[in-house]
């Protein structure tokens, strides 16, 4: 196989879109946000794999952003973790997983988990959210690192050693 088959093979495997998923697969950039470009789009439920990368924000119904992995880009070089440049906006629920960085906010319709830190040497640990979260029902792990306010509507739930910028509502 040439150099040019591999990377089309490489590039058809980044991300798998259909009518009503998108799944951006593990430790993957993808180079826009992930976005409706026609009506019915935001109803798409979204997949973004461990320890990828997303260069803008996302828009869609269920989203879930899994937890980070060791995984490896090159020799001795390790992916930092899952990270969103850009907020997530949610027509359902949202799911955060371990090891991400989300460089803007968090609103959903429905209900916002954030999972905990974890301390592991070999996978990326930390949780942070760039922005204000908004959802309906909000639970946040443990050790959660949030630079924004934080609302629901109905109910919040915070672990220990969770770090709030501004406030609680």
């Amino acid at each position: 196989m040439k150099d040019d088959e591999i990377q089309a093979v490489l590039s058809r495997s980044i991300i798998e879109i259909t009518e009503s998923t998108v799944r951006l697969h593990k430790g993957q950039e993808y180079p826009s946000g992930i976005l409706p470009k026609q009506g019915g789009e935001q109803y798409r439920s979204i997949r973004v794999g461990a320890s990828s990368v997303v260069k803008g924000s996302i828009v869609g119904k269920d989203i879930i952003v899994e937890k980070a992995e060791s995984i490896q880009l090159g020799k001795g070089v390790m992916a930092p973790g899952t990270e969103i440049q850009g907020s997530i906006n949610s027509l359902g629920d949202i799911e955060i997983g371990t090891g991400s960085w989300i460089q803007g906010g968090l609103i959903a319709s429905g209900d916002i988990v954030i999972n905990p830190y974890l301390l592991n040497l070999k996978t990326p640990g930390h949780v942070l959210i760039d922005g204000g979260v908004s959802g309906r029902n909000v639970t946040i792990g443990d050790g959660v690192v949030i630079l924004g306010p934080v609302i629901a509507t109905e109910k919040i739930e915070i672990s220990n050693n969770v770090t709030i910028r501004d406030h609680i509502s």
